[in-house]
């Protein structure tokens, strides 16, 4: 590809646009200029996203669904005296990602998928040296005591989400653009791994071992007619229901006890979901709303934490409603995936997100730090070079 202002002018845009949405929790911690700057960025991205509809009139049904459940979610808190500011960012941030990703994709999508890999790839490499320089932490958190340790990017269960997309990004790039194995990438690679291994995030390490098994044993696994998204989706729900809801965790005990070295309640997760789903009881069609921390935590000073599972917080937030919206969301991303089956990318995409789904299992993450993956499946007919 040439080097000309045109294409260095479109990645720095994207690389300016896609920066606050993957914020330091060191720095909004430790500098109120950080933060600031982060705000003005997201605002920025907004409007240009906003702008970028009014110029091509046109909204995909996927930012539309996207939009109009953060919209549901945003009325459930306002109803419910809750959070309504964090309620209104959450709704922007996550029209402006997927604008993002559908208008780089549109427009330059080789720059695009550079600068949002170079943007992860320094956050990243400037969290390995943290670790490495501190491998206690850089700061402590008084909320849990199992998650103690941060670094520049945060804890270390959120780590995954960063290192995850970055491999993703990667391989995505290669199989779009025919590129030869580069060593940069192979570099990149083994230093992402290593700062999860040496945090060693439980689900994390999972997540990561589940996408390089897909990785290197594609071929095979493109040949099985069970390996796709529905099935992915039905694994879930399955094992929600097994081990969340029934408990048949025993039956791994030593995977989970000898293996992960975590006790036979996830390290307490077990005490959580039975509070959390005594708590959808209370309120099971429309939820909670998005709740004040301070508050969340005092309606129970014994569980002093989130969901710690992705269906249960969706559940927890906005109840059954809610869920018929992400549902709608996903049958839209699995329309497109099949429509699109021999696409080169399919099994990457479709493996991808059952590697998030299973760390769901586990662990809740906002909606905007796993929206990409959805955004790059809608638009998977984009992905053409």
């Amino acid at each position: 590809m040439k080097l000309n202002k045109k294409n260095v002018a479109y990645f720095i845009l994207y690389l300016v646009l896609l920066f606050p949405f993957f914020p330091s929790e060191y720095i909004n911690l430790t500098t109120t200029f950080g933060t600031k700057l982060y705000f003005v960025l997201k605002v920025f991205a907004f409007f240009y996203a906003f702008f970028y509809i009014l110029r091509t009139r046109k909204i995909s049904k996927f930012t539309t669904i996207v939009t109009l459940s953060q919209l549901f979610l945003l009325v459930i808190t306002y109803l419910k005296n809750g959070n309504v500011v964090v309620a209104v960012e959450n709704m922007v941030t996550l029209f402006t990602i997927c604008v993002l990703v559908e208008s780089g994709l549109k427009q330059n999508l080789r720059i695009f998928f550079k600068a949002f890999i170079t943007l992860l790839t320094i956050l990243i490499t400037i969290n390995f040296f943290t670790i490495l320089r501190f491998p206690s932490g850089i700061y402590l958190s008084t909320v849990n005591y199992d998650t103690i340790r941060h670094w520049f990017l945060g804890n270390k269960n959120s780590l995954v989400l960063y290192v995850l997309l970055l491999l993703f990004l990667m391989d995505f790039y290669k199989k779009i653009t025919k590129s030869s194995h580069r060593m940069i990438f192979v570099l990149l690679e083994v230093e992402a791994i290593s700062s999860l291994v040496l945090c060693w995030s439980a689900t994390g390490v999972v997540g990561i071992l589940l996408y390089l098994f897909g990785k290197f044993f594609e071929k095979r696994l493109t040949n099985l007619k069970f390996c796709n998204m529905k099935n992915a989706f039905f694994t879930y729900i399955a094992l929600f229901i097994s081990i969340v809801v029934m408990r048949f965790q025993n039956i791994f005990s030593y995977f989970i006890v000898d293996i992960l070295k975590r006790d036979i309640t996830f390290t307490g997760r077990t005490y959580i979901w039975d509070y959390i789903m005594k708590c959808v009881k209370g309120s099971p069609f429309i939820g909670y709303g998005v709740e004040y921390t301070a508050y969340r935590y005092s309606k129970s000073l014994s569980i002093r934490a989130y969901s710690h599972n992705q269906l249960l917080e969706f559940l927890y937030q906005g109840g059954a409603l809610y869920i018929g919206l992400i549902v709608t969301m996903i049958i839209m991303i699995y329309k497109k995936l099949k429509q699109n089956k021999n696409h080169s990318c399919y099994f990457l995409i479709g493996w991808t997100i059952f590697c998030y789904l299973m760390m769901m299992l586990t662990e809740y993450y906002s909606f905007s730090s796993f929206i990409y993956i959805f955004c790059f499946a809608y638009h998977i007919d984009l992905l053409k070079e």
